[in-house]
């Protein structure tokens, strides 16, 4: 959490994807308020709602992050792109089979090469535990090779 935490102080996107109720919302819910709660710039969750003048309308305004629950076309993925391009966090949800990075990673490519190829690119997989008693999830995570900016 706290790699992830010094990250996105910076534009970044970070996709999270897995199976239909494997705890992607929640999961990006959670990271939402614990990265974002100590930044003094608005945050917002409507992402899917939002065109790409709005993005842009966004960053102008300020805003930190922005969060796109349940991408699932091109468009929307153009979209989560724009924001971090427009110098923001762009904190996205895609219903995807599996959860492991590495298959993710590749479905993405074959999805878009351009969005698998940036340097600030976040891969978060999420599946239920099925193993726990209690409301648990299993995270899978990789971080870009860039170097955190000082």
């Amino acid at each position: 959490m706290q790699q992830m935490a010094q990250r996105l102080r910076y534009s970044h996107v970070v996709f999270i994807a897995g199976p239909p109720g494997g705890g992607k919302t929640a999961c990006a819910t959670m990271l939402g308020w614990f990265l974002f709660q100590g930044i003094k710039r608005p945050f917002r969750a409507d992402g899917g709602q939002l065109t790409n003048e709005g993005v842009r309308d966004a960053a102008r305004q300020g805003t930190h992050g922005i969060f796109f629950n349940e991408v699932a076309t091109q468009a929307d993925l153009t979209k989560v792109v724009y924001a971090a391009d427009c110098r923001m966090v762009s904190l996205a949800t895609s219903v995807i089979a599996e959860s492991k990075v590495p298959q993710i990673y590749q479905i993405l490519h074959f999805f878009n090469p351009t969005v698998a190829a940036r340097k600030d690119l976040i891969l978060v997989g999420v599946e239920p535990d099925p193993d726990s008693p209690e409301e648990r999830f299993k995270v899978d995570c990789k971080f870009p090779s860039t170097p955190i900016p000082a």
